[in-house]
């Protein structure tokens, strides 16, 4: 998690426990990520907000404006 870009919360909407992440600027629902039962996948589900999301490559990030998040690219 990278506090200074993302807020997390914990919902418990819906009859259900899950982790709500959104941007920490424009206060957006970016994704719920919540216990699965696919263990062998790793445990956990998550439900992306596919309007949040803008695939910049690496080698543009700086140019378009994102360049103070390349370090968190993995």
């Amino acid at each position: 998690m990278v506090p200074e870009i993302l807020t997390e919360y914990i919902d418990k909407s819906f009859n259900m426990v899950r982790t709500e992440v959104t941007s920490r600027a424009g206060d957006r629902h970016l994704v719920h990520i919540f216990e699965d039962r696919l263990k062998d996948r790793g445990g956990l589900g998550k439900c992306i907000n596919s309007a949040s999301i803008n695939f910049v490559l690496l080698g543009e990030m700086e140019a378009k404006g994102y360049g103070y998040l390349t370090s968190y690219v993995k």
